[in-house]
């Protein structure tokens, strides 16, 4: 399995970001242009990657710690503001893993299935933090850019 590269992000407005600016890190393309877009939004008042923790429990029962892509806090053009969670994913990863041409059960196929399973338990958990918090849990593709 190929991992991505991982990118520095240096933001022009450090002031907005939430936690270590000279520690931001862009785990692919698609994060670091919605961190670009977050740094230079003036809707944006303020943001963070990575610096909100949400424990969950797998279907096993086994606890562990989901690390939300984005924290955001947004001014709307009413001037109300709303903070969100984000899940940054490729469009084609936040849909079930549908069965190949073949109906052959492959690696790919078996290994899209089980990353499904785990990302629908993280984002119950998420969508559960958020509600307790007032904010909202939102996922972000390339379609919503």
């Amino acid at each position: 399995m190929k991992f991505p590269k991982l990118k520095l992000f240096r933001p022009q407005h450090p002031e907005k970001y939430v936690g270590d600016v000279n520690k931001i890190i862009a785990r692919s393309n698609l994060e670091m242009k919605y961190f670009y877009r977050c740094d230079t939004s003036l809707n944006i008042l303020e943001w963070g990657s990575e610096n909100i923790v949400v424990p969950y429990l797998q279907l096993d029962n086994s606890r562990h710690r989901y690390y939300v892509d984005l924290y955001l806090k947004v001014k709307d053009k009413n001037g109300n503001v709303q903070e969100y969670i984000a899940e940054i994913k490729p469009d084609k990863f936040t849909k079930t893993p549908r069965l190949p041409k073949s109906k052959r059960r492959t690696k790919g196929y078996l290994f899209e299935c089980k990353n499904w399973i785990v990302n629908t338990q993280k984002w119950k958990y998420a969508t559960e933090y958020a509600k307790e918090r007032n904010w909202k849990f939102i996922m972000l593709t390339e379609k919503n850019i």
